[in-house]
This record gives C-alpha cells, structure tokens and sequence, in this order.
C-alpha cells in the first residue's frame, strides 16, 4: 500500500481566504471591561438587566431545554454547556455585570448620590429565570469537528452557527478547511489515509473495521441523518488487542466523555445519562472497561439508542429536564455480550 502523508494542518482566514490565525473561541474574545447596570430601582433593574443579558458584552447566552446557557472549556479545553440556574445566576451577575445602587450622601442642598457596588436581589434573579421566552438564539448542540447540514453544506466556521443551532468549538484549532468541491484525488488520498491508520488492528472480519469506519463518520452526520445511532461495542477476547487506540482515535479527533459501567444501578445510569446530555458538550461518550464478559442488558440504554429526545428528572426535585440525544455511545471491554433489545441497537466491532 502506497504510504500516504496527511498536508500540514494550517488555520484559514474567513475574510481573506488565506491561511492565517484561527480565531479564539467567543468566551475568549469578551471586552475587558464589564457592562454597568444601575440597580437602584428593582422594577427598572429588572428589564435593565434582561437587556444586558442579550447584549454583545457578556457571553453569549443561548436557550436550550427551557433554560439559558453559554458555552465554555473545562481544564482539559473541552468544551462545557453551563445553565444559569437560581444557585449561580447571582455569580454569572458578579463575574460578568457590575450592578451598582446610587447612594445619597449629604443632606440639602449638598446632597449627592454615589455608585455603591451592589448585587440584584434574590427576587430579581427568581423574576429572570422565571420568565418562559426570550429573544436568544437556541443552543441545539456542540460540535467539537466539522458537521454537515441538513442542506448538505459542510459548517466549518468556528463558533454558533444560526442555520443549525450548532456550536462548532472544534477540537482541532488548526486544521485546513475542507473544499466544497474535493476532487477525485482528494477522495483517493483521504480513504488510503484512513485505511492506513487501520490497517495494523486484528480485525476479526472485513465487516469489524467497516462498522468501525461507520461509528468514526457518525459525529460528522448526525446532524445530517437527524436520527439515533447504534451504539458502538469495540470487544476482543484477550487484553491488548488495540481496543484503547481505536477509542483513542475519537478523543483526538472530537473529544470523548468517559462513564464507568454501572452494572445493576438503574438510577445511578439514568442520572450519568442526564449529567452528560445537558451539562458536557463532547460527542462521544464511552463506557470504558466493562467487566470482562460483562453483557449490555439495560432497557435504560436500549430506551436512550431509539429516542432523539432525552428527559429524565432532576435528583431531589419533581421537575424534568431534557435534551436532545446527538451522541455517539460506545462500551469497550473484553468478551462483551448483549441481552434483550440490545442485541438490534448495536454495532459490533470485534478484534
């Protein structure tokens, strides 16, 4: 087989069509001064506020699931969806306003007003987050690569995207942008390159590495094919097959969320679901080293491989929250087995 070098990755230039520096994410191109909000009345700070909140001088804020969200990076540079909730509004307020209340000062004809730092009060932050409709684009989801559309364009362009509802913070900074023409070339040296990466695993069947290729295409169309995909089970009967670098190929790629096997505890799989769905934004999510021989028998996770819409309730509360199901599930372990409706969810990729 011809051995076949990837071209260096270099950024692009919106504007000028060239290479050049990528842009930093949104919450890295914030003025480096705060809005200022006059307080002192609560019936006026109220709407003093909400307009701030849709202002371009603090993050982007975003409706998904009911509620308001901006999007960030954790430590490791992935990306984090964060919803503004009654425990944190005030912070976001102190981290990203400066509130103030004017103070008098002196008396008669002396008398003065001063700004005093003050935060808005705990019933002006319930009025905010109670209110049902806001004039704020909807956050459908985050894309850590380049996507297709449901149009069949390709969305390249770093940050939100209106025609989606994506969030493109892409795992790859530098990488050259792809043509909307590729030549037959183009398409030659991208499969050889992609067959070369897998041509030193154990494939059990032609079949195994085909499905592999499959589950590797899904983060790219799935906001294209607008469907649930089949979980992917990467199995091998000995330890050091090569299970870890296939898996290790989603991270590097698009970023991945890692979630122990929780055996027989429904609810605590239930609450993983939730957290990673509505607070993470990594479109791959594994269940890394399940038990040797260990069998996927969950009617929680076959429920979660059909439905496009994930809700469940809160811990501790009687309210529900929910969001859309647009990732790629995986489990990797040895001997693997399936049980129930599992067994039609899945793809198989064996070593």
């Amino acid at each position: 087989m011809t051995t076949v070098v990837p071209p260096q990755a270099t950024a692009w230039d919106e504007e000028e069509g060239q290479p050049g520096e990528l842009p930093p994410p949104e919450d890295e191109l914030l003025p480096p001064a705060k809005p200022k909000v006059d307080i002192t009345n609560e019936a006026e700070s109220f709407e003093r506020l909400l307009r701030v909140m849709n202002g371009p001088d603090v993050p982007k804020l975003y409706v998904r699931s009911g509620g308001l969200n901006w999007v960030t990076s954790d430590d490791k540079g992935e990306p984090k969806i964060h919803r503004l909730t009654s425990d944190n509004l005030l912070s976001w307020f102190a981290e990203h306003v400066e509130t103030y209340a004017l103070k008098p000062v002196g008396r008669g004809a002396n008398r003065t007003f001063e700004e005093m730092r003050q935060y808005p009060t705990g019933r002006t932050c319930s009025a905010i987050l109670g209110r049902e409709r806001w004039r704020l684009p909807k956050l459908h989801g985050v894309a850590t690569a380049p996507i297709l559309r449901t149009d069949g364009t390709l969305l390249q362009k770093q940050g939100y995207d209106p025609a989606t509802g994506i969030y493109l913070f892409p795992k790859l900074r530098s990488m050259a942008p792809v043509t909307n023409e590729p030549t037959a070339d183009d398409v030659k040296a991208a499969r050889e390159l992609l067959l070369l990466m897998l041509s030193g695993f154990p494939w059990v069947q032609a079949s195994d590495r085909a499905q592999y290729l499959a589950l590797a295409f899904a983060p790219i169309l799935r906001h294209y094919i607008r469907c649930p995909t089949p979980m992917g089970l990467v199995t091998a009967t000995t330890m050091g097959s090569g299970k870890s670098y296939l898996t290790y190929l989603f991270e590097e790629l698009y970023g991945m969320g890692t979630l122990p096997w929780p055996r027989d505890n429904s609810d605590e799989l239930r609450k993983a679901i939730t957290t990673k769905l509505t607070q993470t934004g990594a479109p791959v999510i594994t269940f890394d080293n399940v038990d040797n021989g260990g069998s996927l028998k969950s009617p929680i996770l076959a429920d979660l491989l059909t439905k496009e819409y994930w809700e469940d309730r809160v811990l501790g509360s009687t309210a529900n929250v929910g969001a859309p199901n647009d990732r790629l599930w995986l489990a990797t372990g040895n001997n693997l087995r399936t049980g129930g409706d599992m067994a039609r969810r899945v793809l198989w990729v064996r070593l």
